[in-house]
């Protein structure tokens, strides 16, 4: 017999140790960080209160007012945790104590023997409290999920959160009375409900923390679609962004180099596009004397009263630091020519009159030729004003 009991003895304290190291490492919401030897003395303080409890004996609401004690008084020192920390250590309670008192009940009716027989056998005390530790244990293994404070705490849902733990000191406030209960001899019916109603217990415990489990889970799912969508909206922007920059010259708002290019092929063999190629004069001069802010200015001022200047199908292009193309769609050359001689007409007459050189060209060729034509009519233009040639 001795050797059973110590046996028992040993087994306890074992499953003890282990469903309190699973509960720290699985479900504690709280970290000790500054306080670990004081989180080991009451893991210990509650593991050897188990083991008194087996072997002295003491009434089954003196046990669990001293085991809930141990459980609560760690809370008081969580002050900026203080909802996690009721959390980590109200549920373990519960958890404990209805599966003892629903085993109580259970052993009661299948062994035909009174509540009063099981306090004064330390053998059956022992081996309710060890196959509670057992049944709490394995809960905790296959539980794992659902005790995560992710999980059970919903931030976005404070009012559910204080519910459940109203539901839970309700819990503690049931457990403590059911155990004075029992000390009340009136036969069997003191079993049958112990054992139902903390069976009830923990079920509603388990389907509580379920549910909450599930509504966390599918926020967890919203939250993750709706960063998924921020992060596609902010890939959508960026792609927009991307093209806008290949399409658009970022300084003066005008087309591309590229854009304009694509646009001449795509025209190619489907209208007769005339262009012109045009150098704004004296940047150079700017750029070194005022400085390229000054010159910056100046070649967005110029870009805005030439596309003031243009008609429906026109277009505009930079296709360098002083450099613009105008394509005039299903437009001659010499239509071209006049209209460039209104455009630089109208530029030299502003209030801040600006200059500029120009080369028009047309023709079935290559996009590269049509520019390099145009090019080289520009240089000409720009020869013929430096030797004293009229704005024609």
């Amino acid at each position: 017999m001795e050797w059973t009991f110590l046996l028992l003895t040993i087994l306890l304290a074992a499953s003890s140790a282990m469903w309190e190291y699973l509960w720290e490492k699985e479900g504690a919401f709280v970290k000790w960080d500054n306080w670990r030897a004081l989180q080991i003395a009451f893991c210990v303080a509650r593991v050897t209160w188990i083991l008194a409890g087996a072997i002295l004996g003491p009434s089954l609401p003196l046990f669990l007012l001293i085991f809930g004690a141990l459980h609560l008084v760690p809370i008081k020192l969580f002050r900026d945790q203080q909802y996690k920390a009721k959390l980590g250590y109200l549920i373990p309670f519960l958890l404990f104590s209805s599966i003892l008192l629903t085993l109580i009940g259970a052993a009661a009716l299948i062994g035909n023997i009174t509540i009063d027989q099981i306090f004064y056998s330390p053998h059956i005390r022992m081996g309710i409290l060890l196959a509670a530790n057992c049944l709490l244990c394995v809960m905790l293994l296959f539980c794992r999920p659902l005790l995560q404070s992710r999980f059970i705490e919903l931030k976005h849902d404070r009012k559910q959160d204080d519910l459940f733990l109203c539901f839970l000191w309700c819990g503690v406030l049931y457990v403590l009375a059911d155990s004075i209960f029992c000390m009340i001899k009136v036969g069997n019916i003191v079993a049958i409900l112990l054992a139902a109603g903390n069976l009830l217990l923990l079920l509603l415990i388990f389907l509580i923390i379920r549910q909450k489990w599930i509504i966390a889970r599918e926020r967890r799912v919203e939250e993750e679609y709706e960063r998924l969508a921020a992060e596609r909206a902010r890939e959508q922007i960026m792609r927009i962004e991307l093209e806008t920059s290949l399409k658009q010259d970022a300084m003066t708002r005008c087309f591309s180099r590229r854009y304009i290019t694509e646009y001449l092929q795509k025209m190619q063999g489907k209208e007769t596009c005339s262009i012109a190629f045009i150098d704004l004069d004296g940047l150079k001069k700017i750029n070194d004397e005022k400085g390229h802010q000054v010159g910056d200015q100046l070649l967005i001022r110029f870009a805005e009263e030439l596309k003031s200047h243009l008609t429906q199908g026109e277009l505009l292009a930079r296709i360098g630091g002083d450099e613009f193309l105008l394509v005039f769609p299903n437009t001659t050359l010499e239509t071209a020519e006049e209209r460039m001689k209104a455009l630089r007409n109208a530029i030299s007459r502003l209030e801040e009159p600006m200059s500029f050189s120009y080369g028009a060209a047309c023709g079935e060729m290559e996009v590269d030729d049509l520019i390099r034509v145009a090019d080289e009519a520009m240089y000409r233009d720009k020869k013929r004003l430096k030797k004293g040639g009229d704005l024609r």
